[in-house]
């Protein structure tokens, strides 16, 4: 759907953590949105919705590129991987190519085929788990910094 907006058209706020300069979190950014949407009325969105979905996607790829760079400029790496189901972004691979050319930097990316998301290999975890009858009580609250260890998750 971004393909066929205009990137530059919202101006969605790039999201900083200031405990750390290589850490960052999009909650004020999917807030942002939240408050686009409402204020357009449904009209509005569908109409719009190809370029608020492009700003949306560029706000986040300018700051994941913001992040590379601060990454770069701090360890010196010059070979970067990026897999996942983010690899698959037509425009995250198209901006790649000026990360590589400014900073003569090697990026890699997988073919399409394997850029997946992980939503199906958690959802076998879980699965497999809930066979063995482990599973955490419903009263188990959303805790973001849950360590990813064994160990007790509270």
């Amino acid at each position: 759907m971004a393909q066929n907006g205009d990137p530059q058209k919202y101006n969605f706020p790039i999201p900083k953590v200031k405990s750390n300069p290589l850490n960052f979190s999009f909650s004020g950014l999917k807030t942002a949105l939240l408050y686009k949407i409402r204020e357009l009325s449904p009209n509005e969105i569908e109409a719009k919705k190809c370029t608020i979905a492009a700003s949306y996607q560029e706000a986040i790829l300018n700051t994941l590129f913001r992040q590379l760079n601060n990454v770069i400029s701090i360890t010196g790496i010059k070979q970067i991987s990026i897999v996942g189901g983010v690899a698959a972004n037509k425009r995250f691979r198209e901006l790649s190519e000026k990360l590589k050319d400014n900073l003569i930097t090697e990026v890699y990316f997988p073919t399409s085929e394997y850029c997946t998301d992980n939503a199906a290999m958690i959802a076998i975890a879980g699965y497999e788990k809930l066979k063995k009858g482990i599973y955490s009580p419903l009263s188990l609250k959303a805790n973001p910094n849950l360590p990813l260890n064994d160990g007790d998750i509270g």
